[in-house]
């Protein structure tokens, strides 16, 4: 939060139940559906995370073609020679 990658949404409403008197959830699942409620990337965070996703596909393209792995879809125009 202090770098602007992520933001905290106040407006998201959270209830305590009689089950559980903490309005964060104890059960895993509904932990992080509460989180992705709650808090959200901004405009840097989302640039960050497509720039490490793009990082990755480079550098697992790059390992395909060295090792001649690559799964191209065989009816792909750039794989017709």
């Amino acid at each position: 939060m202090v770098n602007g990658v992520i933001t905290y949404d106040n407006s998201a409403v959270v209830l305590a139940t009689k089950e559980s008197p903490s309005p964060i959830p104890t059960n895993p699942h509904h932990y992080y559906a509460f989180v992705r409620r709650k808090v959200k990337l901004t405009d840097i965070g989302l640039y960050i995370l497509e720039s490490i996703k793009g990082e990755r596909y480079e550098r697992r393209l790059s390992e395909e073609i060295r090792h001649g792995t690559s799964h191209a879809d065989p009816r792909h125009p750039n794989t017709i020679t």
